[in-house]
């Protein structure tokens, strides 16, 4: 029996002339996830504002079009940051209890990983966590794709982030929408828009301490080189996101003649 208010996630997603549905779901219709979101989906729920986000709508994207397809939550427990860690799980838990979402969990030990395997607790978390939604989704017949809630502000990080390594094109060209089985129906939203909607309509997410850090490379990007972008263009995210679709088509054309050549 659900519990939670759903009229507020009813209301968010008709505020402002469906501003916040128009704008995922013509990301899920541009990049073509219907298909596999409909045939059933993993969300990877941190807690966090953004897959909190992602959580509601697909909640409301269900209700809306009387679809009848498997949605599943999953939280992976990295033990990193302990009590708020488990306060975490314990918000996700109750989250999908309340929206009546099967929920499941996993404790992996992320900082063991990452010493033993010589890499990056960044690197290492996110190597686990896609470990883990692979093996989930190869386990449930009834699901399709792994649905995960990278914003545009991920996007812009990324590239940055990309391109101080060096990268070719497929790395400047950020965060594929679409990848395998994988989609992000977030791609196309900024990170203030997921913040003032979920604070407007009074939907509670929890807030992860180390983001403040700048001990992180993603987080020193994030607060110390991209603010200063905004003194070239207020919305930098949304620049991003064009040079990346128009380098993405780009890259996908070529990578598909070298490979007619080859064969």
């Amino acid at each position: 029996m659900t519990t939670f208010p759903v009229k507020k996630i009813q209301d968010m997603f008709s505020a402002d002339d469906g501003y916040l549905y128009k704008n995922i779901l013509g990301a899920v219709n541009e990049y073509g996830m219907s298909r596999l979101i409909d045939g059933g989906v993993l969300v990877g729920l941190s807690g966090g504002a953004d897959s909190v986000m992602l959580l509601c709508f697909l909640y409301e994207y269900k209700r809306r079009l009387n679809l009848s397809f498997d949605i599943v939550a999953c939280h992976i427990n990295h033990m990193i940051r302990s009590d708020e860690a488990l306060r975490d799980l314990d918000f996700s838990r109750k989250l999908s209890e309340e929206l009546d979402i099967p929920f499941i969990s996993f404790d992996i030990n992320v900082p063991k990983i990452a010493k033993s395997s010589g890499r990056g607790l960044e690197e290492a978390a996110r190597n686990v966590r896609y470990s883990k939604f692979e093996e989930v989704l190869s386990s449930r017949s009834s699901l399709s794709c792994i649905a995960v809630a990278h914003n545009s502000n991920d996007n812009l990080e990324t590239v940055i982030f990309n391109l101080m390594r060096g990268c070719g094109p497929r790395g400047a060209s950020g965060i594929a929408p679409l990848r395998d089985k994988i989609v992000r129906p977030l791609i196309r939203l900024s990170k203030s828009d997921i913040n003032r909607y979920l604070n407007t309509f009074g939907i509670e997410y929890v807030y992860d301490s180390t983001n403040s850090e700048c001990d992180y490379t993603r987080n020193y990007i994030r607060h110390e080189i991209i603010p200063k972008l905004t003194r070239l263009t207020p919305f930098p995210e949304e620049m991003i996101a064009r040079f990346t679709d128009s380098l993405r088509v780009d890259n996908d054309y070529f990578c598909r003649i070298v490979q007619s050549v080859m064969e």
